[in-house]
Parts: structure tokens; sequence; C-alpha cells
């Protein structure tokens, strides 16, 4: 590694990771350009997380806290890296050999960076999907202040640690998105990012349960829009596509709520479909599925978890 070549930490949230962990941490050790710095924040695990890290020894950096979310974490292991750019890595994906090699390339093109992406090959329930980025979701080069006040085009992400520690670090009152969030308020900085547009992790997306997952995701959304929304930086034009936004995030959220309702079934279900009735701007499909669970709760449960194995309730993977 040249002198001119910047510092790499790679920072791991961990919660109850003791099956994924080793792997992860292998992978940040088998980089052909070798992290500066591994850091792991134990996020008050009750399983064997902490053992496994510890058997590392000095080439891993342990923290320990009670449990406080993802946000508060990742807070925590930047704050322990002191490296130039901070690389995330979920205690559950990979990194790939030339992960942090690629990024130092780009830098060494664009130094003026502040955060970047690489694209990553999906893999749901052991299987690879396909690549991350594609024609239904795509890295956003142009207009970013406009692009990700629309979607978080950013995935794989690492970042100019001084950067992230000026815009705020990323906010522990965000279950969900605030990734998104944090990397909103970077790029309305001034903050301009690169894509090292090659798959060089794993992303292993496991389906969980829609009245876990996905609801907690929507209400993250929504938190998200709301603080987004009181940014003076926005122009007026932009607020009013953040609020136009968090109404479509407010109504997937309702919807959410109701699917959970309908799945565990009983008297929640007939509650969320009285209330989606009653609102007038409830859409004719939510309508629908509302007046279905209170007339053949049945029925509407069984749609509703079939829905779920058709869609792979819980992940968040844009379709091709």
């Amino acid at each position: 590694m040249s002198a001119a070549t910047p510092s790499f930490g790679v920072i791991i949230p961990a919660y109850e990771a003791e099956a994924t962990i080793g792997e992860a941490l292998r992978s940040a050790l088998d980089q052909t350009l070798p992290a500066a710095r591994i850091v792991v924040c134990d996020d008050g695990s009750a399983d064997r997380t902490a053992a496994i890290v510890e058997g590392f020894g000095e080439r891993v950096t342990l923290i320990r806290q009670p449990n406080r979310g993802p946000a508060a974490a990742r807070n925590a292991a930047v704050a322990a890296a002191d490296t130039d750019w901070v690389v995330n890595l979920d205690a559950d994906d990979v990194l790939l050999p030339a992960n942090l090699a690629a990024r130092a390339e780009l830098l060494a093109r664009d130094p003026d960076l502040e955060i970047i992406a690489t694209d990553g090959l999906v893999e749901v329930d052991g299987v690879t999907r396909r690549n991350f980025y594609g024609p239904s979701w795509r890295f956003e080069s142009g207009d970013q202040r406009r692009g990700i006040l629309e979607r978080c085009f950013i995935i794989g992400w690492g970042a100019r640690r001084q950067s992230l520690l000026a815009a705020g670090g990323f906010d522990p009152g965000l279950s969900h998105a605030e990734d998104w969030e944090c990397f909103i308020r970077m790029i309305l900085g001034g903050g301009r990012a690169g894509l090292v547009d090659e798959p060089l992790a794993i992303y292993r997306l496991r389906p969980g349960s829609l009245s876990n997952q996905t609801v907690e995701l929507q209400a993250g959304h929504v938190a998200a829009m709301r603080k987004t929304a009181r940014d003076e930086r926005l122009t007026a034009a932009e607020r009013e596509r953040i609020l136009a936004a968090t109404t479509e995030f407010e109504a997937e959220l309702r919807l959410a709520r109701l699917r959970e309702a309908v799945l565990e079934g009983g008297s929640a279900a007939r509650a969320e479909a009285r209330k989606a009735l009653r609102r007038a701007d409830t859409p004719l499909a939510t309508r629908a599925k509302a007046g279905l669970a209170l007339l053949a709760p049945g029925l509407a449960r069984r749609a509703a978890a079939r829905r779920g194995r058709e869609t792979g309730a819980g992940v968040t993977l844009p379709v091709e």
C-alpha cells in the first residue's frame, strides 16, 4: 500500500450473530488490500457472538454495549475505527477479497468522493438471485441530490470517516432506513457518492415474517422522511416531494399493518380492517383487502400468506 492510499476500517454491527460473524470476519481479514482496522460492535447479544469475535485475537477490535440498535452500533464502531474510510459489513454478509482494493482504485481516480458503493450478489435463503444493481435499481450518477431524496441508491457503502462524523453519524432513533437518512444529510451537505460497478460482496437476505420486518421497515421509512422534511437545506419543491413520499410510505405502512393483522387473525384483523375502511384516502385495492378480512377472514389470511410466499415477505429486494 502506497503512502497515498487511504486507510480503510471495516465496521461490523452485530446482534445475535454467532452463526455468521465468523465468516464475515474472515472475509474482512482476507482482503487483498488489508484493512487497517476491523471493529465489531456487539449490540447486546446474548449468544456466543462476542466469544467468537474474541477468538480472532488482536486482529479484531471488539466493542460491547447494551442493545441499542444498528445505528448506535455503527456509530460506536465508526468512533473506534480511527481510519480514513470506514466500510460497513453486516454480520451476515461477506466482502469478496478485492473489495477494499477496488474502493482505493476508485479513490485514486476520483479523490473527492465521500461515499463509495459497491455492487454485490444478492442471496436469498442461500440462493444467489442476481446482482443488486440492475435495470430496476440503478446507482444515481447524475443528480444525486434528487436521487437520494427519492430512494436509497447506495448499497455496500463505505464512507469517508470524518465526513460521516461531521454529518452527525447515524440517528439511533431510527430502527430502519437509518443509512438512507444519513446519506441524505451527507449529500445535502455537498457530498458525492461513487460506485464500484463490480459484485464485490454477498448480501444475504433471509425472508422473515411479514408482520415483523415489513411493518418495521415501512415505519422506518416514514420516520426517516418525516425527519428529512424538517431539514432546512431543502428547497420548497424538495420539501413538497418529501411530504408526498411520506404520504405514500404512510399508506404502505397501513397496508403492512393490515396484512400483519390478517395473518394473526381475530380481533386485530377486524380492527385494522375497520380503520382502513374508515379512511377516505384508503386506496381501492386496500379497501378490497380490508373488506375481505371482515367478510371472509380465513380466505383473507390464506391470500396474505400466499402473497408473502410469492414475494419473499420481509425482504427488501428490488424486483427485475
